[in-house]
């Protein structure tokens, strides 16, 4: 694995399969999951499951059956993949490829929403009676989640990365996964291990108001140096043989799964890419200026715009 994952471009392109795997998987087994503990619980009320007529108790036992097969199914090879994630990341000239910045973003989103369903307020959705039967161990899981984050954490990318995931970053989420791994039955983590976890707690904390402060010191950002696909500010920029601007990471991202243009839909390979080198000039420009503004008027100095 270490020779394959010298091959950088193959390397990538198989972690971006392998996280596309990983998210299936899980959505899948917890889906299933969630589906089974209703009717557990639904058919816990006797009085109530026997109300219902006997041919739509037997359709819901017969979903069952084929949810409980699913689930299994699903749970073992998350297990699986989610094993595979910790190991391979635990090697340094392996976690250095999933921190490239076509992969980091994609790495940290998923952690998070693991995360996010496994403490998260919706956890309790999957408290089905003798989770074992499905494979489903709610806290080997969260420690191999927990402990892929640690072996990223070294890196300044990856705290950046979970902080711009809008959509599943919770910092309640990581200091819960702290609590629940360092008490309780076993697994728990090791000390070594939390004592990082913890850090990366407060880095990501202290990433999160730095993103503020740079947005608030940014302003209203002109088009031109918006990427034409995020609509955020580049710091790569490329031409596109659409003609579009997009930065670097965000068609390499594109790139993994679609080789394509997205503007046009015509074959894109990475060498197409023309760099933008006058757009990014001016983007640095742009932004040591309104960093600049920002320090006079923290320090009460009169900004001459001359």
């Amino acid at each position: 694995m270490l020779g394959y994952a010298r091959d950088t471009p193959r390397f990538v392109r198989f972690v971006n399969m392998l996280i596309n795997d990983s998210i299936y998987a899980v959505d899948e087994a917890l889906s299933k999951l969630k589906e089974i503990r209703d009717v557990q619980n639904e058919m816990a009320d006797e009085a109530a499951w026997n109300r219902i007529p006997q041919r739509q108790r037997m359709q819901r036992q017969q979903t069952l059956s084929q949810d409980e097969n699913h689930a299994r199914y699903f749970m073992q090879f998350t297990n699986e993949v989610l094993h595979m994630l910790r190991y391979l990341s635990s090697a340094p000239d392996m976690a250095v490829v999933f921190m490239l910045p076509e992969l980091a973003g994609r790495v940290a989103s998923m952690l998070n929403y693991f995360l996010s369903q496994l403490v998260g307020p919706k956890s309790t959705e999957l408290k089905v009676r003798e989770p074992e039967k499905y494979f489903f161990q709610p806290k080997k899981l969260l420690l191999e989640i927990a402990t892929t984050m640690t072996q990223f954490a070294g890196y300044k990318e990856f705290a950046e990365a979970i902080v711009r995931d809008q959509r599943s970053f919770n910092i309640s989420n990581m200091r819960k996964a702290v609590r629940v791994l360092s008490s309780g039955g076993p697994p728990t983590m090791p000390t070594a291990q939390l004592v990082v976890l913890e850090g990366l707690c407060t880095r990501c904390v202290e990433a999160q108001g730095e993103m503020v402060d740079e947005e608030e010191e940014l302003g209203d950002i002109p088009d031109e140096y918006l990427d034409e696909l995020t609509a955020e500010i580049m710091s790569d920029p490329v031409l596109l043989p659409s003609g579009k601007l997009v930065d670097r990471t965000t068609i390499m991202r594109h790139l993994l799964s679609d080789e394509t243009d997205p503007f046009s839909r015509q074959k894109l390979k990475v060498e197409q890419l023309v760099d933008a080198a006058d757009v990014k000039a001016k983007i640095q420009e742009y932004r040591a200026q309104k960093r600049a503004e920002a320090k006079a008027a923290n320090e009460g100095v009169p900004m001459d715009t001359e």
